[in-house]
Parts: structure tokens; C-alpha cells; sequence
């Protein structure tokens, strides 16, 4: 099993984001200010007595707001921290909070050895202070770049932590750099992949958690995420699809056998096939079903990489 964490913003009424509550098992929202209100939404909606999502993980917006140049602050962190925190009552879920890691250099530009250490040591000082107001729920992140010294170092902050591999680099890097953190890592640490949910990714290497908000991208595409076999397939089936006139990538074009078992998963949960087909909000709801039950399926299969640090 994989436990996943449902991240980014539906575009769903607060009602409809109720019905969530009761197909996820965990959460993930932004604290970044863009999205800081969708946050205390779901703090509600996990305060309902019939959810039945056990986890919530709250992130800073470190990243977000680096990748647009900006800062975020400490204080502003915790500000946001608060606010979210005032909204959920239900005792019965478990908080995680991201630590405000500080990112090095600037988007497209690899940083400097002193910019890494810079970062590492606000990264540690930032830590402490939410540590010190939050308790023991926060995730230290080890980055792709940073040493195995610091990967230990991160580890003995905290037994779980967040991974994060570097976003403008190939998948097959991507994947080889965490299986090597994970081997250094040992048995002994759990680890929380930031958006590490391709499919190498989550059979190769040995997550504790992930998080992922495909399934957003798939309904909003005009598409639906299905399990056949096991596997999670992503099949257009919007008629604005730009997948209409792909082989075996829009429901309309697969053979009719392909068919008849995509059209009999949708039915098994309820669904109809052509209110997915016009319906944003009904792929949202299908998607979320269908990844909770991957994630629910999905094997680790262990392998090795020779590969040294740093990468």
C-alpha cells in the first residue's frame, strides 16, 4: 500500500468537497497566501464526523513561491499555519506540517556551494522554531543535490521526512537519484515524496507516502484515471479531449472489448459514461476513487543503483 496524499485545488463546492471526505484517506493542502483559504476550507470539511481521511499534511508554499521569485517568511508561515490548524476539529486526524525549507539559487539556475549551505542552515533554524511551536509533526526535506552528510543530518531531525527530487530533471534520473537516497536512508526512516507519483516512481522506490494531484489534471484534461488490471491507466473521454483522434488514448478509439471494461468499471462505482464525458466535477470524484484504490495496490519492487552522491 501507498499511503497518498490527495494534493491541489478542485474547483468543487464545499458540499461536493465533502464527498471527498468520504472516498480519500489523506490530504494535502498549500498554506502558500493563493491558496491559504482552500486550506481552512478543508479543515472544515476533515471536521466532518463522516470523513474518514486519517491524514493531513500541510506545506509551507516554500516552493511555490520560489518558482515565482518570491519569499515567504517564517512568520508568514506559521500565520498560515495557524489559520488552517483553528479549523479542524476532528481529533482523530493526524497533522503533518512541511518544514519552510529554504531552496537555493533561482529557477533554471543551479546554485552555488554557498547558496546550498546558506539554505541548509536556514532550513535547520526554521525547523526548530516550528518544531518548538508544533510539535513533534513537522518534515525536515532532504533535496536531490544536497550531500549524504545532510541527508543524515535531516534524518536525525526527524524519522520522517520529505524527499524531494529535482523537477527539471528526467524521470529516469529522478527515479535512480531516490532509490539511492532510499538505500543510504536504511530501513529505519520514512520518507514522504514530493510530487513522486509517476509510475517508476512509486514501484522502484520505497515511499512511506506520496503526494499527487494527477488526478486534478486528468478530470480537468477531459479524462479519467481507471485501474485495469492493476495498472492505472489515464483514458480521454471528454469530446474537447485533444486526445479525440489518438489510438487507444480516447475511449472512442479503443477496440470494442477495451471498451467494454472501461465502461464496466465506470458502472461498478456508480458512474455513467456520459456524465464523465461533460462533467468536470464527476471525473474529479471517479479520479479520486480510482487513485485512492492504485494507491491502495501498489508493490514495491526492490532494485539497486550504483550510482554515488552527489548526483
Amino acid at each position: 500500500m501507498l499511503r497518498l496524499f490527495f494534493s491541489g485545488t478542485p474547483s468543487m463546492t464545499t458540499e461536493q468537497k465533502h464527498s471527498l471526505n468520504r472516498v480519500l484517506r489523506r490530504r494535502l493542502n498549500s498554506c502558500h497566501g493563493d491558496y491559504i483559504r482552500e486550506a481552512m476550507i478543508w479543515g472544515k470539511v476533515l471536521s466532518d464526523p463522516e470523513s474518514i481521511i486519517e491524514e493531513w499534511m500541510l506545506d509551507s508554499g516554500a516552493f511555490t513561491a520560489w518558482s515565482r521569485g518570491d519569499v515567504v517568511s517564517l512568520d508568514q508561515v506559521m500565520e498560515s499555519y495557524d489559520r488552517a490548524l483553528e479549523t479542524m476539529t476532528n481529533p482523530k486526524v493526524k497533522v503533518w506540517l512541511i518544514n519552510l525549507d529554504v531552496i537555493p539559487g533561482r529557477r533554471g539556475i543551479d546554485p552555488t556551494t554557498a547558496e546550498i549551505d546558506a539554505a541548509v542552515r536556514q532550513s535547520d533554524i526554521n525547523f526548530s522554531s516550528l518544531n518548538k511551536r508544533y510539535g513533534d509533526c513537522i518534515l525536515p526535506v532532504f533535496h536531490q543535490g544536497e550531500s549524504e552528510q545532510r541527508l543524515h543530518e535531516v534524518l536525525q531531525q526527524s524519522s520522517y521526512i520529505g524527499v524531494s527530487p529535482r523537477n527539471d530533471l528526467g524521470e529516469p534520473l529522478r527515479v535512480s537519484w531516490s532509490k539511492q537516497a532510499h538505500q543510504l536512508m536504511g530501513e529505519t526512516g520514512r520518507s514522504h515524496g514530493l510530487a513522486a507519483t509517476g509510475a517508476g516512481m512509486t514501484s522502484q522506490v520505497p515511499w512511506w507516502s506520496v503526494d499527487s494531484a494527477s488526478w486534478l489534471y486528468s478530470a480537468a484534461m477531459g479524462s479519467i484515471d481507471i485501474l485495469i488490471a492493476g495498472k492505472l491507466r489515464t483514458i480521454a473521454i471528454s469530446d474537447r479531449s485533444p486526445q479525440m483522434k489518438n489510438r487507444d488514448q480516447h475511449f472512442d478509439n479503443l477496440a470494442p472489448q477495451q471498451k467494454e471494461v472501461v465502461v464496466a468499471a465506470i458502472e461498478e462505482l456508480g458512474f455513467d459514461l456520459e456524465g464523465l464525458a461533460t462533467t468536470a466535477n464527476m471525473r474529479v470524484a471517479f479520479c479520486a476513487v480510482m487513485n485512492q484504490r492504485w494507491a491502495d495496490g501498489v508493490a514495491y519492487r526492490a532494485s539497486t543503483v550504483n550510482t554515488l552522491f552527489p548526483l
